[in-house]
């Protein structure tokens, strides 16, 4: 039962991201120093596996504490549309709900029309979305108006998710970042920065070994930058009361791991 008094819950999830390119769970640079040390003070689950490898219904399991996410699209809608999401139970309870991304998916325009990003809106009063596709990049914003809301609202209880998309394809870091993580114009040939994600799914198998560490500099230059966002939100969070945060990640990324 809810106490009288519901606690602030705060949900940070980031899109495309690895366990083993988080530096306290297996990477050695310094990718991710704020999410580590969100780590060091709470509880690490090192064997999360998610429900599926793409966004929306890896989500919506997150969400629904059910999990028929790798079905058929209409399978998969039919199963969450009658299930509340964790931001409905929250809002029955008492809570403000708000919700900050810049996924294009998630609230935009449909990744699919069979597969309707409303079904993870449902419960938030407020839905925020900066994302107008791949091509985004909006962490810093993300967390901006976050931390806005957070600010307007602390005086009541509160359930606030941020999902980051940066790390997602397409790869746009700041160039002295990327260059920091390995990455280098001059040896990385066909990869560039800033690659559209048709342009690697065309290449495909005949990426080099090579090619893939480009990438995954890349990659982690992105992480790099969204942990700093991420750093600046965990720093604006009020402390009393001190809400519980959850932090977790929808799926991975492959570099040709299959």
């Amino acid at each position: 039962a809810p106490s009288e008094q519901p606690q602030n819950v705060v949900l940070i999830t980031v899109d495309t991201m690895r366990a083993d390119y988080l530096q306290c769970t297996g990477e050695a640079a310094g990718t991710t120093p704020h999410i580590c040390s969100l780590a060091q003070r709470g509880r690490v689950y090192t064997r999360a596996i998610s429900p599926a490898p793409a966004t929306l219904p890896a989500l919506t399991s997150i969400f629904t504490h059910s999990q028929v996410a790798n079905e058929k699209p209409a399978t998969v809608v039919a199963h969450y549309e009658p299930i509340p999401t964790l931001a409905q139970v929250l809002q029955s309870r008492g809570l403000q709900t708000a919700a900050f991304t810049d996924h294009h998916g998630l609230g935009v325009s449909p990744a699919s029309p069979v597969y309707p990003p409303a079904l993870l809106q449902r419960g938030f009063t407020v839905f925020e979305n900066f994302g107008k596709d791949r091509h985004g990049q909006g962490a810093q914003q993300v967390t901006d108006a976050a931390r806005a809301w957070l600010t307007d609202h602390a005086n009541a209880p509160y359930f606030v998710w941020v999902h980051y998309f940066d790390p997602h394809f397409n790869y746009r870091p700041d160039p002295s970042l990327a260059q920091r993580f390995g990455f280098s114009s001059e040896e990385c040939g066909r990869i560039t920065n800033g690659i559209d994600i048709t342009e690697i799914r065309k290449m495909g198998s005949t990426l080099t070994a090579g090619e893939v560490a480009c990438l995954v500099a890349l990659h982690k230059a992105e992480l790099h930058a969204t942990d700093a966002a991420i750093g600046q939100l965990l720093e604006a969070l009020p402390k009393q009361p001190e809400p519980l945060v959850i932090f977790a990640y929808d799926h991975g990324e492959e570099f040709l791991d299959r």
